[in-house]
């Protein structure tokens, strides 16, 4: 393999697969980046760490060609210290052998280029895929993303439900203590996968360039995301990209049993003050314990976290309420994250032990909190 590369697209490239690759793993081939030719112009970068795959495509000048694995964070050191193009040289055709990095051929970084053979094969048989505008799809992904489960021991809860289902785009999740959700008008052949989080986590980072993002699903659970992502702003240079993405394999909590479909009182409230005294609360009050107890009173809501207490004016509704207890955390990501651009949102409650649904019907978003004992 005989190639030369601008160091400053296979530095970010590198960068972007830095989650993919597994440098932990008992399985050693996994700290390794594939890099192969393609043509007298392309090079392809490999990661995978079994539940997530990732392919960028680079431009280069191929002069012999080669596929070889390189281990990732000495590939990483070795480009960060070099500037300009890059040659890549191994030192013959076998299946193993040592590859040579350089800017300046006074300077070598040698590396040991182990057969690309052994390196886990990516996902095979996919359907007809969809395709989606980036803006779109990433909006629907982070208006929910933060409310999803991290703990991969609980596979039902660790990944986002994804939903196209008679005209209607879903993003879904809970991690068992609140529960959010965002729907719009879309047209497209229904279809349901629930990506694990740690996947969703990499494929925003990767759709980061306007334009259209494909996906497809596989046989065996695996999705498949392909588009352009940014390597430099500044002149601008992308890259195309294919990311494949295993499934949770486990069905996501039925949703609509949770949401509650009747209350005894619903307040509409401005979001920026209702935000602003959540942050002024959260802020005052260990983080650790951040049980509040809201008291909705002829008109004012009274909010009381320990010895911090709040209070705060709405006007459409003067019904008195039992005091209820939730983790007003969750209120303030939710406000923060999923309705950021809405100017009023409507509180809906009923009982103290039932839950708190926050929505806005003109974006079809809502958010339903778990209450808790104070």
């Amino acid at each position: 393999m005989r190639l030369v590369i601008d160091q400053k697209q296979l530095k970010p490239a590198l960068a972007k697969m830095k989650s993919v690759v597994d440098t932990k793993s008992y399985n050693a081939i996994l700290h390794n980046v594939k890099m192969t030719t393609k043509g007298k112009t392309q090079v392809v970068l490999t990661a995978n760490d079994l539940d997530r795959s990732l392919e960028i495509t680079l431009g280069a000048d191929v002069t012999e060609k080669g596929s070889y694995l390189l281990d990732y964070k000495k590939l990483c050191k070795a480009i960060a210290a070099m500037k300009g193009d890059v040659s890549l040289e191994s030192a013959d055709d076998s299946l193993a052998s040592e590859i040579s990095v350089f800017s300046n051929p006074k300077r070598r970084v040698k590396l040991l280029g182990l057969a690309s053979d052994e390196f886990p094969a990516l996902p095979a048989g996919f359907k007809t895929g969809h395709a989606f505008d980036t803006s779109m799809l990433t909006g629907m992904i982070n208006s929910v993303a933060y409310a999803q489960s991290a703990d991969e021991t609980r596979p039902h809860i660790n990944g986002l439900l994804i939903e196209q289902k008679n005209n209607r785009f879903l993003t879904c999740s809970t991690d068992g203590h609140r529960l959010a959700q965002k729907i719009m008008k879309h047209k497209c052949p229904d279809f349901t996968i629930v990506p694990k989080s740690s996947s969703i986590s990499t494929l925003l980072k990767l759709l980061d360039v306007p334009g259209d993002v494909g996906m497809s699903q596989g046989s065996a659970g695996v999705v498949r995301f392909s588009g352009s992502t940014m390597l430099l702003k500044k002149p601008a240079q992308t890259a195309k990209f294919v990311f494949y993405a295993r499934e949770t394999g486990s069905e996501f909590p039925p949703k609509d049993q949770i949401i509650p479909k009747k209350f005894d009182a619903c307040f509409n409230m401005d979001r920026a003050e209702l935000k602003k005294n959540s942050d002024w609360i959260c802020k005052l009050t260990d983080k650790n314990s951040l049980g509040t107890t809201l008291k909705f009173d002829a008109g004012t809501l009274n909010m009381t976290s320990n010895d911090v207490e709040c209070d705060m004016s709405y006007s459409d509704n003067d019904a008195i309420l039992e005091p209820i207890g939730v983790n007003l955390g969750y209120i303030q990501e939710c406000l923060a994250h999923q309705f950021k651009s809405c100017d009023n949102i409507e509180v809906c409650v009923s009982a103290p032990l039932d839950p708190i649904v926050i929505r806005n019907e003109e974006q079809d978003s809502l958010v339903v909190v778990m209450p808790m004992r104070i």
